[in-house]
């Protein structure tokens, strides 16, 4: 086993593609080569980096400013080239790349909004009001197509449908209030079953119960399932998966069960 030499940075991201290696030095950002560690491209940027992230294609480096509310994007092929993003007084709890690397997602401070910038464009952002969270709570869907987002509204957990086609415009907006049980709020969402349905998942920490929610973008309606609360099972409801068909949708428990459930009814199959 041979051990390279110590190398003083800190946040150390490897490339979706496996070719690099990037790593903070204060303002600095060093990019090696996966294999040598040779530098292959230094990033000044304007304040002591918080965190990087890579973009999917592995082109482009994100690099959150956390004291100055900026965001800085970097090109590896074109080294000359840079996006600077600035949230102003809103600040920036929390960046992230888009389903692609086309596009730059921020939360601001108190979950006030989230900006959607495209870096074809970078004089536009659209702007989603009230995401729940910073930093999770949102999912696309496999196609692409679509951007599943929980908020929340008037002290009202919502799940709200976008389409990326059509620059983030909404496609629905279902309140989760009346749906749930008391004392249940949403905490993570997901995109399943070949993105025409987006699945929440909802929580009450004291008592660690789960409850799991189903909405159909065609139909609008939502379905919902708890699994039964007993000896032989805790209420824990883990994530599902869709099938290929989109018919059925299975839901496992804290224990090795899985619970099989028709997507427009969600009963239990016959059989």
């Amino acid at each position: 086993m041979f051990f390279s030499e110590v190398h003083k940075q800190s946040l150390g991201q490897w490339s979706p593609n496996g070719k690099y290696l990037a790593a903070a030095a204060q303002n600095r950002i060093l990019i090696r080569n996966a294999e040598s560690l040779k530098l292959v491209q230094v990033y000044v940027c304007l304040d002591k980096v918080e965190r990087v992230e890579w973009s999917p294609d592995s082109e482009f480096l994100l690099t959150e400013l956390g004291r100055q509310g900026i965001v800085q994007v970097w090109s590896l092929k074109e080294s000359e080239w840079t996006c600077r993003i600035d949230e102003g007084l809103g600040g920036v709890a929390h960046a992230r790349w888009g389903l692609t690397s086309k596009h730059v997602l921020i939360s601001s401070d108190f979950q006030l909004y989230l900006s959607v910038w495209a870096l074809e464009d970078q004089s536009i952002a659209v702007q989603i009001r009230h995401p729940k969270f910073a930093n999770s709570g949102l999912a696309f869907s496999h196609n692409g197509r679509w951007l599943a987002m929980l908020r929340r509204c008037d002290c009202q957990d919502r799940l709200s449908l976008y389409s990326c086609e059509e620059n983030f415009a909404r496609l629905a907006d279902v309140p989760l209030a009346g749906v749930l049980p008391p004392g249940y709020r949403a905490f993570r969402v997901r995109a399943v079953s070949h993105a025409r349905y987006a699945s929440s998942r909802m929580g009450d920490a004291p008592t660690c119960c789960y409850c799991y929610l189903l909405t159909s973008l065609q139909h609008g309606s939502l379905t919902s399932h708890m699994p039964q609360r007993g000896a032989l099972s805790p209420g824990l409801c883990r994530p599902g998966l869709g099938s290929g068909r989109r018919r059925h949708h299975d839901l496992g428990t804290a224990w090795p069960h899985i619970a099989l459930r028709l997507v427009l009814s969600f009963r239990r199959p016959a059989g």
